[in-house]
């Protein structure tokens, strides 16, 4: 339910609640631009690495107020490796593996799913773990009632935004 309440205020403010301008920022503020544009949860992944790596230099004097210290400099920890991988000529890994021929490879793909029928319907396949699976992932939603919880909380919020 907290997901559902999380996901209503958000369209909620993107939609009705916040001004143009602010719901575009809003909508943008999911990305950090470091050299491309990453969503913000990745980014947090890729500091919590950063810090057990640190973290893990420590050894057995690690305490929380070294801890502390460590994660407050995180930024600054980041552009010193950026300086020393450009002093060294190490270009930045970008995670994107390309085809030497990618018309040939997509061909190739292509070729091999049409050739397993792969777009066809076929008796008996499925997955045999989702086998009461329904389709419609809202079939056992309420719509009377999810109509109701909303408008509560829309009335709770417009009190809170717009009085």
């Amino acid at each position: 339910m907290k997901y559902a309440y999380v996901v209503l205020l958000f369209l909620a403010k993107t939609h009705a609640i916040l001004t143009e301008k602010l719901a575009f920022d809003t909508l943008q503020n999911r990305y950090f631009n470091n050299s491309g544009n990453i969503p913000l949860n990745l980014r947090m992944e890729h500091l919590k690495k950063l810090l057990k790596i640190a973290l893990k230099q420590l050894a057995s004097s690690i305490s929380e107020a070294s801890a502390q210290r460590i994660a407050k400099s995180l930024s600054t920890l980041e552009k010193v490796l950026r300086m020393i991988d450009s002093d060294c000529n190490l270009g930045a890994r970008s995670g994107y593996h390309s085809s030497k021929n990618l018309h040939e490879t997509v061909f190739t793909i292509t070729k091999d799913l049409h050739d397993m029928n792969v777009f066809e319907v076929q008796p008996g396949r499925g997955y045999k773990t989702f086998k009461g699976f329904k389709r419609n992932l809202l079939h056992k939603l309420d719509y009377r009632e999810f109509y109701s919880w909303a408008s509560k909380l829309l009335n709770t919020w417009q009190t809170m935004y717009y009085d």
